[in-house]
C-alpha cells in the first residue's frame, strides 16, 4: 500500500499516558496515516459527539476518570453509538475483550501490532 492511501486514513487515537500518545502517534504518522490524538477522554468525546469523522479508532481502556467520568470502555462505546461501521481496536494491560471493540491489543505490544491491526480492521488496506 502507498503512503498517499495511508494519508486519507484518519486514526483516532486516545490514551491518558502521554508518552504512549506520542510513540503510537508519531509511528503512525511515519507510516503515513493522519492522527487526531487525544490525551483527554472527555475531549475526543466532545468531538465525537459533535460530528468528528474518522475511520478507525485506538482507545485504551484505562483513561483516568476526569470530572466528567468517561472511561475508556464509555469511548469504546460511544464510538460504536456514532459511528457504528468504523472499527474500534482497543489497548489495555488487561487480557478480556471490551463490550463493543472490534480488536484488542494486549499492554506491552509493539509499535509494529498497531499497524498490523489497522491493516487487518480495514478491508481498503488489506493487501
Amino acid at each position: 500500500m502507498d503512503i498517499k492511501t495511508r494519508k486519507q486514513i484518519r486514526v483516532l487515537c486516545v490514551d491518558d499516558t502521554l508518552l504512549h500518545l506520542e510513540l503510537i502517534s508519531q509511528h503512525l504518522e511515519r507510516k503515513g496515516f493522519f492522527v487526531m490524538a487525544y490525551r483527554d477522554g472527555n475531549e475526543a468525546r466532545q468531538d465525537i459527539q459533535g460530528g468528528l469523522k474518522y475511520d478507525i479508532a485506538i482507545i485504551d481502556r484505562s483513561l483516568e476518570r476526569s470530572t466528567k467520568w468517561i472511561t475508556g470502555d464509555d469511548l469504546i462505546k460511544l464510538s460504536k453509538d456514532y459511528l457504528p461501521a468504523v472499527p474500534v481496536i482497543a489497548t489495555s494491560a488487561y487480557d478480556d475483550m471490551p463490550d463493543y471493540a472490534d480488536r484488542l491489543l494486549a499492554k506491552p505490544f509493539g509499535l509494529t501490532e498497531i499497524v498490523e491491526a489497522i491493516n487487518e480492521s480495514l478491508p481498503a488496506l488489506r493487501e
